[in-house]
């Protein structure tokens, strides 16, 4: 549209000027000692437009051939870039296939000239470790970090992860560690780290670890209440963990609300009765069955050996009355009566508790109680239960096992709660 109006006044401009001349050519006289030269006014004209035209075409040419490197390396630039691109599509097509020394290649051809290098370099890293050869994996993570050094999070990512599917978890490990203090609220990160932490059973390490998961929420609620309880209770059992020395120094290092978990303080009063320490268990026990309830908690009480068992009879019997039966609290019921060495009332609370549901060691523990009782034969069956019923059955011959024969104990039936004294 430019040119159209362009030409019609340069065609206007040309017809007026004819018709001009035409009534009145004039003339221009140029004078110059010795010379004179007289030309009709519109062939001046006409040659310093000429003059001005050939001056302006010769000055284009000079600025195009002077342009000429910029536009031939921009041209080539762009037509790079376009290479680029498709060599990244083929390399990560040849990823999706699972070619990898392909996608390799293609991924690292016209690098230079890619707008996003950072794809390509992560890529070629993960082709090359499929490959086998992780010193080149290595030299292309280097590189994507040298480069783009804003991207560390996502590069040591990537470089986490493949160590750990290369299997080098020491590694993936003390990358991670490196990464936390750098970026703390990756949740990325923190997951991968927490479970290259519980692969190792470093429970300190993830005990440490796990309010960082709890603030980012890193797992689902139950996920995460499940993996804080195992850390923490392996914590406790872990015996080379500082502080080192006796459970209750791990224990006490824990957050308060930690210790007042159920499952955290039952791991932790198994420890104590394995270290021999038994009246610590049993009043850190007593303390957290007052505060709250746990059937779990209840069985582990009667474990504890101590010095005063009449007292730990009575503050169970107030539980029974208080919470009603339970298998637990029947088998710690009969081992405290057991030794209390009242054999007959801790007979029936066993076979009770086996009756309801009581984990099979039980048997084990009866058929010991009726063994000195001078029972030999019952305490076989009874042994032969327990082994019967670790033995997994042949398929359609599972039958529930039967409670030991026993005599009635006094005032009741064979299996009754004795009455509270």
């Amino acid at each position: 549209m430019k040119l159209i109006v362009t030409t019609i006044i340069t065609l206007g401009a040309a017809v007026g000027f004819v018709l001009l001349t035409a009534q009145d050519p004039g003339y221009v006289v140029l004078a110059r000692a010795p010379y004179v030269v007289r030309m009709p006014l519109a062939l001046f004209v006409m040659a310093v437009v000429a003059g001005f035209a050939a001056l302006y075409l010769l000055f284009n040419f000079l600025a195009g051939v002077l342009r000429a490197p910029g536009r031939l390396r921009r041209w080539r630039e762009q037509r790079g870039r376009a290479s680029a691109q498709f060599h990244t599509v083929q390399g990560y097509a040849g990823l999706i296939e699972g070619d990898w020394p392909e996608a390799e290649r293609q991924l690292l051809s016209k690098l230079q000239y890619n707008q996003l290098p950072l794809l390509n370099y992560l890529g070629a890293a993960y082709s090359a470790q499929q490959q086998g050869h992780l010193r080149r994996r290595d030299r292309y993570l280097d590189e994507a970090l040298e480069r783009h050094p804003k991207q560390r999070l996502a590069i040591s990512l990537t470089r986490a992860r493949l160590h750990c599917q290369a299997g080098e978890i020491p590694a993936a490990r003390e990358v991670l560690e490196k990464l936390r203090p750098v970026a703390p609220r990756s949740v990325p990160a923190a997951r991968l780290l927490a479970d290259i932490y519980r692969d190792q059973q470093d429970w300190q390490a993830l005990a440490m670890l796990m309010p960082a998961l709890a603030r980012l929420k890193a797992f689902p609620p139950e996920q995460l209440a499940e993996r804080k309880r195992e850390a923490y209770v392996r914590y406790l059992g872990s015996a080379g963990a500082p502080p080192r020395g006796r459970p209750a120094q791990r224990f006490k290092s824990l957050p308060g609300a930690v210790q007042k978990d159920p499952a955290v303080t039952a791991g932790y009063c198994a420890q104590l009765i394995a270290a021999g320490e038994h009246t610590l268990a049993e009043k850190t026990l007593r303390k957290a069955l007052n505060r709250r309830w746990d059937a779990k908690l209840a069985g582990l009480y009667g474990r504890a050996d101590t010095s005063f068992v009449d007292d730990q009879i009575k503050l169970a019997e107030s539980w029974a009355k208080k919470y009603g039966h339970h298998p637990d609290l029947t088998l710690t019921l009969a081992r405290l009566y057991r030794r209390a060495r009242q054999f007959e009332k801790a007979r029936g609370l066993f076979m009770r508790a086996i009756s309801e549901g009581a984990p099979e060691p039980a048997r084990a523990e009866l058929g010991s109680l009726l063994e000195d009782m001078g029972d030999k034969d019952a305490a076989l069956r009874c042994y032969r239960q327990g082994l019967a019923a670790l033995t997994p059955p042949p398929p359609g011959d599972a039958e529930p096992l039967p409670a030991p024969d026993a005599p009635p104990l006094e005032g009741g039936e064979a299996g009754v709660m004795p009455a509270v004294r």
